[in-house]
């Protein structure tokens, strides 16, 4: 029979977990590799991000932070890591007890909860986090890794972290955020442009145009739409693409106390 591997990253409270998933026809096998604590505070969302060779962890929290945790020392043993694959080394067994991971290095993005994150990818060791919280706000911040050759007893995993944050961007928590496209402009690919949707507790679906500079991490976001959405406590929202006529047509689809689907017009 077929068998697939996954990895897998589990947020329970403030502890996150990595697990290695193998799946067949007979049933599905979980494995704990590694695990760590935050703070005293809780983490609400987690990401992983391949960079290069190495393999990072970005984590969210009630306290308004972002966490950066250095997983290449834990996983690499057990996994190849290069591009945007993982490969497992079958000759190398799994530890008989998980590894111990710490956060590295961490900025603060929001006043409270951190209630909702995208991470969009740019060109070099750096993302795009559009955050949303409980203090209304949406947060752009620009991250760039720290190269691996970083020495030090300390070395810092962040080398750069820039935030353009937009105060009362929804009248209340904002709790789903989603990339609806992404456009790179001009021929040295330095500007990346992104259409983002966010919504929330206010029951207003918003998109946004944020230009990217890779180069020196500038942000310039412009408000695109503004419309009501009957789905109360809104909690999530996904895209996706159809091709019709010859022309790509983008959808959303909201999940709270019931669902809507939008075509995206902008």
């Amino acid at each position: 029979s077929r068998r697939q591997r996954q990895m897998c990253i589990r947020d329970r409270v403030r502890t996150p977990q990595v697990f290695h998933y193998l799946s067949s026809a007979e049933g599905g096998e979980f494995t704990l590799l590694a695990q760590g604590v935050y703070t005293s505070n809780c983490l609400t969302q987690i990401r992983l991000v391949m960079s290069g060779s190495e393999l990072q962890l970005i984590t969210g929290s009630t306290d308004g932070h972002i966490a950066v945790w250095d997983l290449t020392p834990s996983i690499k043993p057990y996994f190849g890591l290069g591009g945007r694959s993982i490969k497992r080394r079958d000759d190398v067994p799994f530890p008989a007890e998980p590894v111990s991971i710490k956060w590295g290095d961490r900025r603060t993005a929001h006043q409270s909860s951190i209630k909702a994150m995208e991470l969009l990818p740019l060109p070099g060791a750096q993302v795009l986090l559009i955050t949303g919280g409980d203090d209304n706000c949406l947060a752009f911040s620009t991250l760039r890794f720290s190269e691996s050759s970083t020495s030090g007893p300390c070395p810092s995993l962040i080398s750069r972290f820039s935030t353009v944050s937009y105060p009362n961007a929804h009248a209340s928590a904002i709790n789903a955020i989603c990339q609806v496209r992404c456009i790179e402009h001009g021929a040295d690919k330095r500007m990346v442009g992104f259409l983002v949707a966010s919504s929330g507790n206010d029951q207003r679906i918003k998109l946004w145009s944020a230009l990217v500079d890779s180069i020196d991490g500038d942000v310039q976001v412009s408000l695109q739409g503004d419309m009501y959405t009957a789905v109360a406590d809104l909690s999530a929202i996904d895209q996706f693409t159809v091709q019709a006529s010859g022309q790509d047509r983008e959808y959303l689809v909201l999940c709270g106390v019931g669902m809507e689907m939008w075509d995206v017009c902008t």
